[in-house]
């Protein structure tokens, strides 16, 4: 017996009356004591006959069984879970015990008799064909995923939206359900109504792009620079993956689009670096599919014609819609960059010279002289006479003859110099783009090959000096352009002699700026000042203040070069090109060109 169903039925009968006494109702007391499993009753006189009836008829053995249940079109747990919410009493449910074997639809199960008797009325009743039919759908022009959703938006019933199972497959557009006839018929409406061309042409599985602003040849060569992976581009097509957060953890993003690990997660680590390659002028990818992105069992092939400028893509619509985000955002026209470069070159120089040659001859006794002159290259000295002859140079040249005492020559020379050079290449480039002008001045040169019994002389090459310009701007907001330049300037210092190569002199300026828009700034330059002085004496005598200038020759020379370099970006944005036409217009004129516009004749009108 159990004592909870016995203080049940003492709730439901409290009050028990004697049967020869309809009037009087004696007062019955039930205490169950559970910890001896005994029961305590406190009854008038008549009533405790009524109580031991109660206890024995509740006080029954009861037997358990155990049977097994093979399930075919509906699940054990099913059963169990309708089978323990029809055990009333709480001496059913404490003998109830149940084993479910998921993999083979089996139910096990522990319990009395009446309780098996229903399991089985219920198996027989519920354990029917369920009717489901698997049906193929092949979709043209409606996406599968779009059908699939809508079907399960739109079944309200629980059997049939229980039994529902679908499977897609994106790249042939099928869908494959399995479910009850009212499933199938739903989905054939929608078909009905969906799937035709005037629903959404833009739902085609091959779409073809128009380019007018840039290359197939670029733009191929952006999309095969994206690393898609795994889940690539399909995944942002996917919202049914993370309905709520687009960055779901179980995406899967590749390169800058991976999100921020949460906390205590490791960072991820950066992919490696590949150096990205200059486009050829026929891309070998242009003659076949240049692109295919697979994803799990999906593939979207992407290719490029370039004989008619268009990106072809096959794919799913899903796909397709960030593929045509992806390329109207490519094909947009860049504004462009006029780039001005002033190079100014000033060169400053002084020259100094002054030189005195002395000679004397003595006659010495027995008909013998001596000869004592200076030499500093100004002149050459009679040996027999000791005139000194002067070389005729540039600057004051003087000489005094007094064959008694001595002959003196004299030559002083004072130069100065100003040089200004001046340099303004202009470029007009595509923003983000590498625009190169290169001025370059050529100088033959030949070599001497020679030989034990002849030598030959033949052209070696040129030797080339110039100005050459290398400029990249990128427009950044505000009307800045950050410009990254390579500015290198050679110039021939001599003359080459003999075959060799003239002197040359190379100065070269490299750097990344930001400059305001229409603003010339400098940035950079280069200050050379070079001084010599130069002193050929005669020792002792050339070191007497004053007197030291007859005995020696005195050379001073000083050269200052300086190297401005002046940049301004011009950005035209109209889209008419009226800002490049004034500039064009403006030059035309400096230059006594014709101008662009059609020059109109008078005609004769009869």
């Amino acid at each position: 017996l159990d004592l909870r169903e016995l203080a049940a039925a003492r709730d439901k009968k409290r009050d028990v009356a004697a049967p020869d006494d309809k009037q009087a109702k004696p007062k019955l007391s039930i205490t169950a004591e559970a910890r001896g499993n005994r029961i305590v009753v406190v009854a008038a006189d008549g009533a405790e006959t009524e109580a031991l009836k109660l206890i024995q008829t509740l006080d029954m053995p009861v037997e358990a069984e155990t049977r097994t249940y093979r399930m075919t079109h509906i699940t054990p747990g099913r059963i169990d879970k309708l089978i323990r919410s029809l055990s009333e009493t709480a001496r059913i449910k404490d003998l109830y015990a149940s084993t479910i074997d998921a993999e083979s639809n089996v139910l096990i199960v522990t319990a009395p008799k009446d309780v098996h008797d229903q399991l089985e009325g219920l198996t027989r009743e519920l354990d029917v064909p369920s009717g489901v039919e698997t049906v193929t759908y092949q979709l043209r022009y409606v996406s599968p995923r779009r059908i699939d959703r809508l079907v399960r938006d739109l079944t309200d019933d629980p059997r049939a939206k229980g039994l529902y199972k679908s499977t897609i497959d994106e790249e042939s557009g099928l869908l494959i359900v399995t479910g009850l006839p009212t499933t199938h018929e739903r989905i054939g409406s929608l078909r009905d109504a969906l799937d035709v061309v005037e629903a959404d042409p833009q739902l085609s599985y091959v779409r073809f792009y128009k380019l007018t602003n840039t290359t197939a040849a670029q733009v191929m060569s952006t999309i095969r620079s994206l690393d898609v992976g795994e889940g690539g581009l399909e995944t942002l097509a996917l919202p049914e993956r993370a309905a709520t957060n687009p960055y779901a953890r179980e995406e899967r993003f590749s390169g800058a689009n991976y999100p921020p690990p949460r906390l205590g997660e490791e960072l991820p680590k950066p992919p490696p670096y590949v150096p990205s390659k200059e486009p050829t002028t026929q891309p070998a990818g242009l003659k076949g599919p240049v692109r295919s992105a697979t994803v799990g069992d999906r593939t979207t092939k992407v290719i490029a014609d370039a004989n008619t400028n268009t990106i072809i893509v096959v794919g799913p619509p899903a796909l397709q819609k960030i593929y045509k985000q992806l390329i109207d955002m490519l094909d947009k026209r860049r504004p462009q960059v006029m780039v001005e470069v002033t190079l100014v070159t000033l060169d400053t120089s002084d020259n100094f010279s002054l030189g005195v040659e002395v000679s004397r001859l003595d006659d010495l006794n027995d008909g013998d002289s001596m000869l004592n002159f200076s030499a500093f290259g100004l002149g050459t000295v009679d040996q027999t006479t000791g005139v000194i002859s002067l070389t005729p140079g540039v600057g004051f040249n003087g000489v005094l003859i007094s064959p008694g005492t001595f002959n003196m020559v004299i030559r002083a020379l004072a130069s100065s110099g100003r040089t200004q050079v001046l340099a303004a290449p202009r470029v007009l480039v595509n923003d983000n783009a590498t625009a190169t002008l290169a001025s370059i001045a050529e100088a033959p040169f030949t070599s001497v090959n020679a030989s034990d019994t002849v030598s030959t002389t033949s052209f070696a090459g040129y030797a080339s000096a110039g100005t050459t310009l290398t400029v990249t701007p990128h427009i950044s907001e505000g009307d800045h352009v950050q410009l990254q330049y390579s500015i290198t300037l050679n110039s021939f210092t001599g003359q080459g002699a003999a075959g060799i190569p003239p002197p040359r002199q190379t100065n070269t300026l490299s750097s990344e700026v930001t400059i305001p828009d229409g603003y010339a700034v400098i940035v950079g330059g280069l200050n050379r000042k070079d001084l010599v002085d130069t002193v050929s004496k005669i020792p002792l005598l050339g070191d007497i203040p004053i007197l030291k200038y007859l005995f020696s020759s005195v050379t001073d020379s000083s050269s200052q070069n300086t190297l401005f370099v002046f940049l301004r970006p011009l950005i035209l944005r109209d889209d008419q090109f009226e800002d490049l036409k004034y500039l064009s217009a403006r030059d035309l004129k400096l230059a006594q060109l014709p101008s662009n516009l059609p020059i109109s004749m008078p005609l004769l009108v009869d």
